[in-house]
Parts: structure tokens; C-alpha cells; sequence
């Protein structure tokens, strides 16, 4: 049977986002194929003009996005990553699954309207879209991410 196709959208600039993306990768390729951006790489992108090199990124993502089955995005609260807002929203604008995971780190996180009224469904956290994706089994491959 045909893996579902996961675009795990989320920013990675600093370690701690960095981390989230690759640990919610690790566990989603258990039973899903996963693109995450970070991961690809434009050829010959070091020699290129800036400009050219955005565009590739861009289409590369766009590319991504459009063979998804699911887009999963990781929000970090009202001053998210503007790329992240971008994916969903275009997913959004494709008629695709859209899921929206809080990565807040306070109790009392605000979010932008747009992603959370642009999304399918929207969690509070990594493992309350597992279960939802497992369909309310608890799955012990959850690991302990902060």
C-alpha cells in the first residue's frame, strides 16, 4: 500500500526549530513519506544569483506542497515564520489537508488567525496529531519533544 505524503512546513532558523522539524520527521516516517524543505537542496545553488537560487527554493517547495497528500505545519505562535504562513496558505488554497501543530513554548500562546482558521484541523501539540492520525490509538513511538 501507497505511503500518504506528508509536507512537514515549520521554520528552522534557530536549533530548538530545527530540532522540532526533524524529531516530528522522524516519527511521521513511520508510516508516512515525508518532504521537509530543510532536507533539499537546490543544485548549484551556491553559484547562483540570490534571486534565482529564491526562485528555485520557491518552486522546489511549491512542488513539494503540490504533491502532498497532507501538509503539516509547525507554529510557533502570532509571529510565526512568514514561509510557514505562505505554505498554509496555499495549501489551503489547493483544497489540501492542512494540520496545524502548536509549538508554543507558554500556556497561553496566540495565534494568527489565518492559521488557525486556514488549516483542517489545528492541535495543541506533536502528539495530539498522532493520535488524531492514528485515529485515537495511543502509539508509544511518540518521543518526549520540547
Amino acid at each position: 500500500m501507497k505511503k500518504q505524503k506528508i509536507y512537514l512546513a515549520g521554520p528552522f532558523f534557530t536549533e530548538h526549530e530545527r530540532f522540532l522539524i526533524n524529531q516530528y520527521a522522524k516519527i511521521l516516517r513511520t508510516q508516512y513519506d515525508v518532504f521537509v524543505p530543510m532536507e533539499h537542496f537546490v543544485e548549484g545553488g551556491k553559484d547562483m544569483p540570490n534571486k534565482l537560487w529564491g526562485q528555485k527554493v520557491f518552486e522546489l517547495d511549491k512542488k513539494g506542497i503540490d504533491e502532498a497528500d497532507i501538509v503539516v505545519a509547525v507554529d510557533h505562535g502570532f509571529t510565526s515564520d512568514a514561509g510557514t504562513a505562505w505554505e498554509v496558505g496555499y495549501a489551503y488554497g489547493t483544497n489540501k489537508t492542512v494540520y496545524v501543530i502548536s509549538a508554543c513554548e507558554n500556556t497561553n500562546p496566540i495565534h494568527s488567525l489565518m492559521m488557525v482558521n486556514g488549516c483542517s484541523n489545528f492541535f495543541d501539540s506533536f502528539a495530539d496529531l498522532w493520535t488524531f492520525l492514528n485515529k485515537g490509538k495511543i502509539v508509544t513511538t511518540i518521543l518526549e519533544v520540547k
